[in-house]
């Protein structure tokens, strides 16, 4: 299965580097999730991960501090996916994924990759009804987000995601 590590910068905190050398040998993409920070010290936490790693790395939300620090892609939501079009002329390298809350919204956006949650409980979202163990039937790329962990992700065998996504999976890798 296809694994999206989501290491984001307010679990993990200065481990982050740490977390990242530990797993980027067992994910497909390591998702750089850093938000509310100014862009001097994304771009900074950002230059210090990909000097320090070598796969492909997805930053959240700023596509030209990704081009800068020469990650793979960016990753948007629904108060940003307005840029896709910007980002595909400007930097038609890099991968754009796409944070989905139901396949609504993934029907209705253009990205590379989607991730669709919460699929499971999480702290987070607490408050929020998980979508569950649903069947997907789409050929686009996507990743079950939230609540994942080595003890539920086999649950989501064979209901057509493309591969599982976590921030707190990346402390049970490899699965």
């Amino acid at each position: 299965m296809n694994i999206l590590g989501v290491l984001d910068y307010e679990y993990f905190k200065d481990n982050y580097i740490d977390i990242a050398l530990k797993v980027s040998s067992h994910v497909n993409l390591l998702w750089f999730r850093i938000k509310n920070y100014s862009p001097i010290v994304i771009k900074e936490k950002a230059l210090a991960l990909r000097q320090h790693i070598n796969c492909q790395l997805i930053l959240s939300n700023d596509p030209d501090i990704a081009y800068q620090c020469n990650y793979n892609g960016i990753h948007l939501n629904k108060s940003n996916i307005h840029m896709y079009e910007y980002i595909k002329n400007k930097y038609n390298n890099l991968i754009i994924g796409y944070s989905a809350h139901s396949m609504e919204e993934i029907h209705m956006y253009s990205a590379d990759y989607y991730t669709l949650s919460p699929i499971f409980y999480t702290q987070k979202d607490y408050q929020i009804t998980p979508i569950g163990t649903i069947t997907i039937s789409t050929n686009k790329k996507v990743y079950a987000l939230g609540g994942i962990t080595k003890d539920n992700y086999t649950f989501l065998d064979n209901k057509g995601f493309y591969g599982i996504a976590g921030i707190k999976l990346l402390k049970e890798l490899p699965l």
